[in-house]
């Protein structure tokens, strides 16, 4: 997985989450908090409407029961002494002087005549006994408040408090008040504020007080938005006493009936009151969710830069350890986890190290595959058969040339030797078992498989011949080494106890391959095959057979090959190889003399090996052997 998938940042999505979450939360609250408070203005716009309109009610009623009072007041005093028109007149217009609100105070009588305090003087039909003031005092027998009309002097709109003198069937004079409704308007009017009005409507719905005097005595409740309201106010009324009633549309409508005269105040308090506040707190709102957005933002980064910092060390410091910087380490700023994560990074780091330096100090003692395995645990006590390649590796005349140097000189040839050879086994999937003196056990396909063991066990030899010409040249040595390569089964594992073990190769393939390695001086070959190793070398190789033997302490055979590059093989020396080939083949099938013939063949063209044939040949023709299997016992290890 590159790092492309890891291309999302821990501050973007812990800023967004929180965000998110708190946004969600501050949007709920502030939700919650809104409708609670549209709620208890409601509330409180609707008892707002409820104590003016009470207050005006009990205002206007208060007002009108003063001049009832005062009306009741002096029709008492005519009904006990009655004064002279003269007298009354007087009377009439102090009374009109001394009370606001009161237009004037006049009085008729059941013969037509006519007496008033103003200097308003009556037209001459003019008959007082068929106004509607008289008519309705009459008509009740007691204290009445007339239907709201216009003023004949002063044409404005006023109510007649009217009360009748003398018997109910037969009342002598009906005296009356004239009481200014635009005074009643200023009662409910002077409560109300902030856009607040109020109009007042007699029992009938007629508009007798309204802001917008082109309504009075020309419109009716039942045409206006309180026409609902008005009707339910009816209905409670006529149930029992007098109530408010409540209603919100466009504006939150109180109502309620002056008992004095049955007429009902409305008040209205416009909806604003409610939705100006709750505009108000909504930019509150906003602004504030906003700045408390920007404030846990910059809270959130600051913290987070905190988290993120150790972090971004953490994954350098992980890079740099997958790079193999073992020394890599981290500051440790704080006592939070995040400072235990780098402590432990640290610990980690320096546990990797020590491994490093184990499994480098480890790889020079074993394989470097053989190090991972057992590091890994992957090797336990104890060892597996398995058909692998082995090769042995010998210096030729080491005991001279240890004596003929300095020990400090020769240790240092060895390493160089040494270097060189590891390099070649281990480039082509070998791993050095152990160093034995001067000499090297290889193995090929342990612990690690290899597909084609024995090919690489043969590529490996080549290349340690060449590293070995190389070194010679480097040095001005002239070192020789003898190869032996055998493939077949061998116990491979750790060999010892709880204590102290090996990793290592045993069984007679091991044995084998030692003595096939010890056999090169004799035939003086650099690498010799069994030819079980040999069936794997593949085409790029060309093999000479050698000799058919029985080691010493064997009851088996086997055939040695020595294994040529073909491509470092010229078609003169091809040739040759044939022609050796032949004679081996003639030599083993017991044509001694045929064998010899090939080798007279080949004369001034035979190796040390050729001529150990050709001897032999010899030496059968003059004491042929009885049985004849090409076999030659070998006596010595």
């Amino acid at each position: 997985m590159g790092d492309r998938a890891f291309d999302q940042k821990l501050r973007t999505k812990l800023l967004t989450r929180v965000l998110v979450a708190a946004t969600v939360v501050l949007v709920a609250l502030a939700l919650v908090t809104f409708l609670v408070t549209r709620e208890l203005l409601a509330r409180e716009v609707s008892a707002r409407a409820r104590y003016r309109v009470e207050l005006a009610t009990a205002e206007i009623d208060g007002w009108l029961h003063e001049k009832g009072e005062v009306l009741r007041g002096l029709a008492a005093r005519e009904a006990l002494a009655p004064m002279d028109d003269a007298a009354r007149r007087a009377h009439f217009r102090a009374l009109a002087a001394a009370y606001g609100g009161v237009g004037s105070v006049y009085m008729g009588f059941a013969d037509g005549r006519f007496i008033t305090g103003s200097d308003w003087v009556p037209p001459a039909d003019y008959d007082p006994r068929r106004r509607p003031w008289y008519t309705e005092a009459v008509a009740a027998g007691r204290l009445t408040y007339s239907t709201p009309y216009r003023d004949l002097d002063t044409g404005k709109l006023v109510v007649s408090v009217a009360a009748p003198l003398g018997a109910r069937d037969a009342p002598t004079a009906v005296i009356a008040m004239d009481v200014l409704v635009d005074d009643v308007l200023v009662a409910a009017q002077r409560l109300a504020d902030d856009g607040t009005w109020a109009y007042v409507v007699d029992g009938a719905g007629l508009i007798i007080a309204h802001p917008d005097r082109a309504l009075v005595l020309a419109a009716r409740v039942t045409d206006t938005a309180d026409a609902a309201l008005f009707a339910r106010q009816r209905a409670a009324t006529g149930a029992g006493a007098p109530q408010v009633v409540v209603a919100q549309g466009r504006d939150y409508v109180a109502t309620r009936v002056v008992a004095e005269t049955g007429w009902h105040v409305f008040f209205h308090v416009p909806s604003s009151q409610v939705t100006g506040p709750l505009r108000r707190l909504a930019v509150v709102f906003v602004v504030g969710i906003l700045a408390a957005l920007a404030v846990l933002a910059v809270t959130t980064l600051v913290i987070s830069a905190r988290i993120v910092k150790p972090l971004l060390r953490l994954v350098d410091g992980a890079r740099r350890l997958a790079r193999g910087t073992y020394d890599a380490r981290v500051p440790v700023e704080s006592r939070d986890e995040v400072g235990y994560l780098s402590h432990s990074f640290n610990d980690m780091a320096a546990g990797l190290a020590e491994r490093e330096f184990i499994k480098s100090v480890f790889g020079r003692y074993v394989s470097a595959d053989v190090a991972r395995e057992i590091l890994d645990g992957k090797i336990a006590l104890g060892g597996e058969s398995k058909r692998l390649t082995i090769m042995f590796c010998d210096i030729r005349g080491f005991t001279s040339l240890s004596e003929a140097i300095d020990p400090h000189a020769l240790v240092g040839l060895l390493n160089r030797y040494f270097t060189r050879m590891d390099a070649a086994i281990a480039g082509c999937g070998g791993s050095i078992n152990k160093y034995l003196g001067d000499g090297i056990l290889a193995i090929f396909g342990a612990p690690a498989p290899l597909a084609d063991d024995a090919r690489a066990a043969a590529d490996a030899a080549r290349e340690m011949m060449r590293q070995l010409a190389v070194l010679n040249e480097e040095q001005g040595t002239s070192l020789g080494i003898g190869i032996g390569l055998h493939t077949g089964s061998a116990v491979v594992g750790n060999i010892g106890s709880e204590q102290r073990t090996e990793y290592t190769v045993i069984g007679d393939a091991v044995n084998l391959t030692s003595r096939i390695e010890s056999l090169c001086a004799l035939y003086g070959q650099p690498i010799l095959a069994s030819e079980a190793a040999a069936e794997g070398l593949g085409d790029d190789y060309l093999v000479r057979v050698i000799d058919r033997v029985r080691v010493k302490g064997r009851t088996s055979s086997i055939t040695l090959v020595a294994p040529l590059w073909r491509a470092d093989v010229s078609a003169t020396e091809a040739e040759r190889v044939a022609r050796a080939n032949q004679v081996m083949a003639d030599y083993l099938a017991g044509e001694f003399e045929r064998a010899l013939a090939g080798l007279d063949e080949l004369a001034g063209q035979l190796d040390r090996h050729l001529q150990l044939i050709g001897e032999r040949c010899r030496a059968c023709l003059a004491a042929r052997p009885e049985a004849w299997d090409g076999v030659w016992q070998l006596q010595a290890k």
